[in-house]
Parts: C-alpha cells; structure tokens; sequence
C-alpha cells in the first residue's frame, strides 16, 4: 500500500442473450517489483489474517468507484460494476460508514456498485447481515451471493436475505462439460435463482 504496489483489473460481464457488457468485475493485484503479479489468493487470505485487508479494501473502494465514476461520465455502457469483500470487512462495524463514505466522496451513483460477499460469510449471522443488506439496498447497492454452490445455504434461508443476483462458483462452471452431472448442478442453481427473482452470474467462463 505504502509503495503504490497495488493496481486493479477489471474482468468484463457479458449478458449471454446480447453479447453485450453490462459490467465489470474489480480484481485486485500486487505488482511485486521482483516477483511480478502476485494474485489475490496468496496475499488476500494472509491479509485477512493480519488484519491488513480493512486498508486493503478501503484503497479498493476508493480505486473501483472513482474508475466507475470515470467510465459513466464518460458514456461508457456498463451498468454495474462488483467490488468483492470479505469477511472481515463485512464483519468491521465501520463497514457500512466506509462505504457510504467512498461513494460520497466519488460522487458514484449508489445503484451502479454490486457488492460480492461469499455466500459462507452471509450465512454466519444472518440476522445482522439482513440488516446490513437492507440498508444496503435502501440506499440502491447491489448485492450478490458470491461462490454459490460452495456454502451450505438452503431456499428459506435465501429468501430471508435482500439479494440482487447469485453468482456460480466457477468450480461448477468448469465442470459443466467435464464431470457427470455438472450440467444438472448448475441448471438446479440457475432454477434457484430464478425462483428467488435474481440474476444469475457464471463465474470463470474463459473458453
């Protein structure tokens, strides 16, 4: 942070009926002077372990939304643009202030930021975190089910949570022409989606 080691990719969303961009995906990466592009998976989790990842992701926020500001003064088309966070942010008693706090700063409309908690993490107080969400939506953010399928969430424990839009593991988007029954898996976690009246995203489509 200190040394502007820090930069974000932005990963396009692609409505599958269009072709078209509706978003885009903020994934974070550390461009080490030595060792190149360090990716998410081995530093995140060790800044979640120190505690390190509320700078990590405040610097995030603040990187996201005023790119996202940048794009929509521009004309730009995409619509949304998701900012993953995890659970210790989602778990900070400043999270909700931080946030509201960037997006007043950036002066980006509320309505364009998608939020992606994991589903695993919505589910650990899931009183609380309706709560957040509502005041979440109140204000127009979205939010999405991240890494579905891996958690141990049921229907009726869904529908309790203001959602806007599940997204598929890519785990089992992979395996959708690859293992028995991976298409099956998938189609069920589209028809849930569909039931709860929220969009679906494939994650990790690359071929």
């Amino acid at each position: 942070l200190k040394r502007n080691e820090l930069t974000l990719h932005y990963q396009p969303k692609i409505d599958l009926k269009t072709g078209t961009i509706t978003g885009a995906e903020a994934l974070s990466r550390w461009i080490h002077p030595t060792r190149g592009t360090i990716l998410p998976r081995q530093f995140i989790p060790i800044a979640e372990e120190t505690g390190l990842i509320l700078p990590i992701g405040a610097w995030v926020f603040d990187e996201a939304c005023a790119q996202a500001r940048t794009w929509a003064d521009a004309g730009m088309p995409a619509k949304s643009l998701a900012v993953n966070v995890s659970r210790v942010q989602f778990q900070s008693v400043d999270f909700l202030d931080g946030l509201f706090a960037t997006l007043t700063k950036t002066g980006l409309d509320p309505e364009i930021l998608e939020l992606d908690i994991n589903e695993s993490v919505l589910m650990l107080r899931p009183e609380r975190t309706a709560l957040i969400l509502k005041t979440l939506r109140d204000k127009g953010v979205q939010v999405s089910a991240d890494n579905f399928g891996t958690g141990n969430s049921s229907l009726s424990s869904m529908q309790k949570l203001p959602l806007n839009a599940l997204k598929i593991d890519r785990s089992f988007v992979r395996q959708i022409t690859t293992v028995p029954g991976g298409t099956s898996a998938v189609g069920a976690f589209i028809d849930m989606g569909r039931s709860l009246n929220l969009r679906v995203i494939a994650t990790g489509v690359e071929t």
